[in-house]
């Protein structure tokens, strides 16, 4: 499975990073929903040997989305070069409305697509999902207000108007995106 997003065969054993926050990753909550639902109607999971196979290569896919590991970072293969239109129409809405509360569920009817096939646009062709890729527009945006000037407030209030409320977690994410701490970004304006 790693092999088939990385497009080639990877280096190093796969290791996974402690800690999944799976509360924070809406996917994985809904693979788990419908897994759950799927195996009390299914009945005998044995006698669908080949859905069985199948929702695998999902929880695998899914994980491998979901939660860090080593290979991350390193840019995924892609099917092709041209952005679908789906997707450009998510990350078009995103852009617009990235200081509006926005729900996976409300991208998927703006896109016109089911929510997997949402997800599997953006983890194909952005190596992230549509939320990652919101809270990367936000942080984007924190940071152009922080380079803009003097902050009212200071960065607490600018990553509040942006969404982020707990400061420890936006801090340790805008130094991880950006090499430097907001209040650094802010300093040097």
């Amino acid at each position: 499975m790693l092999t088939a997003q990385l497009g080639h065969e990877p280096d190093a054993p796969l290791q996974f990073s402690l800690g999944f926050r799976w509360k924070e990753q809406p996917a994985w909550q809904c693979l788990v929903r419908y897994l759950v639902d799927w195996a009390e109607q299914a009945g005998d999971v044995s006698e669908h040997k080949l859905l069985v196979g199948q929702l695998e290569q999902l929880v695998a896919t899914s994980l491998l989305s979901c939660q860090a590991h080593n290979f991350s970072d390193e840019p995924l293969a892609r099917r092709s070069t041209v952005l679908p239109r789906h997707v450009k129409r998510v990350q078009e809405y995103l852009q617009a409305h990235a200081h509006e509360t926005i729900r996976a569920e409300a991208l998927a009817e703006i896109a016109g697509v089911s929510l997997r096939s949402l997800y599997a646009g953006f983890q194909d062709f952005c190596g992230m999902s549509p939320m990652q890729y919101l809270r990367h527009t936000r942080l984007e945006r924190v940071r152009g207000d922080l380079l803009a000037g003097p902050v009212s407030g200071g960065v607490a209030s600018v990553a509040l108007r942006w969404g982020f409320a707990h400061m420890g977690r936006f801090s340790a994410e805008y130094k991880d995106r950006f090499g430097e701490s907001p209040s650094q970004t802010l300093r040097r304006a």
